[in-house]
């Protein structure tokens, strides 16, 4: 159970949007991939991971079966308005709808994607219905991503926040996609294993770098750094760049919180240039003539210990060098091949940023280090990892 969009819907779906989740939907396609890999049969019950109307120009969502290519999952959309509040109860009522004939089948467990609590509340609903264990594989936590400028609705929020936490005290596991999730935030009780992704393509690509010179920047121009994704907590790292002399360009493009203060920030320092996140053939151009890929998330930001930026998969994919401030979400083996950036203070981020566009001195270190964590990034160790852990668990 979470948030899927079939391959051939992707553009419909996310027409309109100001940050479309283009990364999540990717991400949870490779984690059904891994779990298909490693021998489990899948049905899907989703709905897509847009705004409310107005926000989305979706104020309906049509319900609809569908098979994710190249993964063999059967999965069913869950219809209904698409209407603040309202959207809620229906996802909760329509996702026990659906889930109950899924169920008719033995069936080892279900697996709810995010903490989402209608979809948890109907996993749980369905967990009592028909005694199956229930497991939550957690790529974020919403108290820490941002929040609203409203005061009612930032209380909403940490309501929903200890609602959350009671309810995954009656599942049977999780996977937080950091250690510091399972360690500072789940409640006692269910079990949990760290996994910070999967991705065959990243993989593919780490285990080849050496051959194909992956993860270098070979210089004699000026580089130039992109940031795709929500504009949050990037505004540490803008200013640095903007009070720093260093000869390079920063893209952002995304849509976010930030947006006005990057624009103005962009206004006055010709270095620094915003675009709306966009899809296909214009978004390759932009990664093709970036020389670096960025994650210049604030260290400091309350939200940075549960934080492992699913974008970076698509970095890695890419093949091109990344630069990364140090969040304590992201295991320290990345950053043998990950440019550190440090935003102490001025004087620290000019010397790591001047640092880490230079050419890389060793590349041998950095080819050693890919094809290491290659290995574990594959559809064949995850999947194993993850039905292993949900056995061992339920035994």
């Amino acid at each position: 159970m979470g948030f899927l969009v079939p391959d051939s819907d992707v553009s419909r779906v996310f027409v309109g949007e100001r940050h479309p989740q283009i990364s999540a939907v990717r991400f949870q396609h490779r984690l059904l991939q891994a779990l298909t890999c490693g021998g489990a049969t899948i049905e899907a019950v989703t709905t897509p991971p847009i705004a409310p109307y107005p926000r989305s120009r979706h104020w309906w969502v049509t319900g609809a079966e569908y098979e994710l290519s190249g993964v063999g999952v059967r999965g069913r959309q869950i219809s209904g308005p698409n209407l603040p509040v309202v959207r809620l109860f229906v996802r909760l009522i329509q996702s026990v709808r659906h889930g109950l004939p899924a169920l008719r089948q033995p069936c080892e467990g279900i697996l709810v994607y995010s903490v989402h609590t209608p979809l948890l509340a109907a996993a749980l609903v369905l967990k009592r219905l028909r005694r199956v264990p229930v497991f939550v594989f957690i790529p974020d936590l919403p108290t820490f991503m941002g929040g609203p400028s409203n005061p009612l609705k930032r209380l909403m929020k940490r309501i929903d926040d200890v609602l959350i936490r009671r309810l995954l005290g009656h599942t049977d596991g999780a996977f937080p996609i950091t250690e510091g999730i399972g360690r500072d935030w789940l409640p006692r009780g269910p079990r949990y294993s760290a996994v910070e992704g999967v991705s065959d393509e990243a993989a593919a690509v780490l285990s080849g770098a050496r051959s194909n010179g992956a993860y270098v920047f070979r210089g004699g121009h000026r580089p130039r750094l992109l940031y795709t994704g929500a504009l949050s907590e990037v505004m540490t790292f803008a200013h640095a760049f903007h009070r720093s002399a260093i000869d390079a360009s920063l893209m952002f493009m995304g849509g976010g919180e930030e947006l006005d203060q990057l624009q103005k920030l962009s206004a006055v320092d010709p270095r620094i240039a915003v675009k709306p996140f966009t899809l296909g053939a214009e978004f390759a151009r932009e990664v093709e003539r970036a020389d670096f890929l960025l994650n210049p998330r604030d260290p400091s930001w309350t939200g940075a210990a549960y934080s492992f930026p699913s974008k970076l998969f698509e970095y890695l994919q890419t093949g091109k060098p990344i630069i990364s401030t140090r969040l304590p979400g992201i295991p320290a083996d990345y950053f043998t091949i990950f440019r550190p950036v440090d935003l102490t203070d001025q004087r620290s981020f000019d010397a790591s940023l001047e640092s880490a566009v230079r050419v890389e001195e060793d590349p041998e270190r950095v080819w050693a280090a890919a094809e290491l964590l290659g290995q574990r990034l594959t559809s064949a160790s995850v999947g194993a990892k993850l039905l292993n852990c949900m056995r061992e668990w339920t035994a």
